[in-house]
């Protein structure tokens, strides 16, 4: 146990000594500085040949020429000051392609209903002529001239005979068999009035 300790006593103190006295030996690759600066003033100085001033004769249409043209640069508009980045406005307007995923966002598992099925819609009724607004009163049957017919229409007495019009709506086509036959012009229908009369 003691020899080895011994040992590393010795060596530790070898390798000390070899560290002083390389440090002590002067190292001749180094030279005095007086030395670079005469080195430096010996050494021979490039002279730049500069032509007199009348022999430099410049092109400045040809420099014009090859100058590329300037482009003026468009205004740049003033940076907007910081504001706070509104994460949920950048996922709205990012495109599909560019991946990104609200992880924010609400989830549901409920799927709407189909939507019910079109209610089909029934043409509209087609136009009828409204009921007789006339009262049969009577009948005048002269030999002489065509039979006079006497209608009331509220508070008002018609006195017609086949072929006249009542209103401009209604026209007497013909009596027979106890019924005035009527047409409603508008609808070109015909109608019938009962007069009691079989005959």
């Amino acid at each position: 146990m003691k020899s080895y300790w011994h040992r590393g006593k010795l060596g530790l103190a070898g390798l000390s000594a070899a560290a002083i006295a390389a440090a002590a030996v002067p190292d001749e690759t180094q030279m005095p500085r007086g030395s670079l600066r005469a080195i430096d003033s010996a050494r021979p100085r490039p002279t730049l040949a500069v032509p007199p001033a009348h022999a430099v004769q410049l092109d400045m249409d040809r420099l014009r020429r090859l100058q590329p043209a300037r482009t003026e640069e468009p205004a740049r508009a003033p940076e907007a000051p910081d504001e706070a980045v509104d994460i949920g406005r950048i996922v709205a307007e990012a495109p599909p392609s560019a991946g990104i995923v609200d992880a924010f966002a609400t989830r549901t598992w409920y799927v709407p209903p189909p939507p019910p099925p079109p209610v089909a819609v029934a043409p509209p009724p087609k136009p009828t002529a409204p009921p007789l607004p006339f009262s049969y009163m009577g009948l005048y049957d002269d030999a002489e001239g065509p039979a006079v017919i006497m209608l009331v229409r509220s508070d008002r007495l018609y006195t017609v005979s086949e072929g006249d019009l009542i209103d401009g709506t209604y026209r007497v086509d013909r009596v027979a068999n106890g019924m005035i036959e009527l047409t409603y012009l508008p609808l070109q229908e015909k109608q019938q009035l009962p007069t009691g009369n079989p005959g």
